[in-house]
């Protein structure tokens, strides 16, 4: 458990096979990337464009996996706020602090979590405001309350990519 009890980094949350199936998945299907925000529109694969049915039973599976960890962890029921996408991030980028509950922009979830599908490439660690900055292993998950109390960043990326799945739940 990551100190404070508004985050948790859960150990080998995802299976190494599983990891590398998502892996090669993204880079196979890249092409397919999009997004409404310009600066995601070619790292993110998402759901909808996820053709294989292997590779949604493995996600699905993560997600449920998710919502049971959410729920215990902070003694609530969550559901999937929004399908969850394959992230690839190339050397060289990263992003600004920043806090996924939005209430201004309509994104009202109440957990994110974010799984490390690779290790290997320096950069890229998730970075919170008090100095908190934690560079996971392939399979880790970071679980945390989606509010202002954890904005966060991501270094930028000097050597490698980075793969991840964001998720985020919300309190039913």
């Amino acid at each position: 458990m990551i100190k404070g009890s508004t985050k948790m980094l859960v150990e080998h949350f995802v299976d190494e096979k599983d990891c590398r199936s998502l892996v090669k998945y993204w880079n196979d299907h890249s092409h397919l990337c999009t997004d409404d925000v310009e600066q995601h529109k070619h790292r993110n694969l998402h759901w909808s464009d996820i053709k294989s049915s292997t590779i949604k039973k493995i996600i699905t599976y993560y997600m449920e996996k998710n919502c049971f960890f959410v729920s215990h962890f902070f003694h609530t029921r969550v559901k999937l706020y929004s399908a969850a996408r394959l992230v690839g991030w190339k050397t060289g980028e990263e992003m600004d602090f920043h806090i996924d509950r939005d209430v201004a922009d309509n994104r009202t979830m109440d957990y994110s979590s974010l799984i490390y599908l690779n290790d290997g490439y320096v950069g890229g660690s998730i970075e919170f405001p008090n100095t908190e900055r934690y560079i996971p292993k392939a399979g880790c998950n970071i679980l945390f309350h989606a509010g202002a109390q954890n904005a966060h960043k991501v270094n930028k990326i000097t050597k490698g990519k980075r793969y991840t799945i964001p998720s985020w739940y919300k309190v039913i």
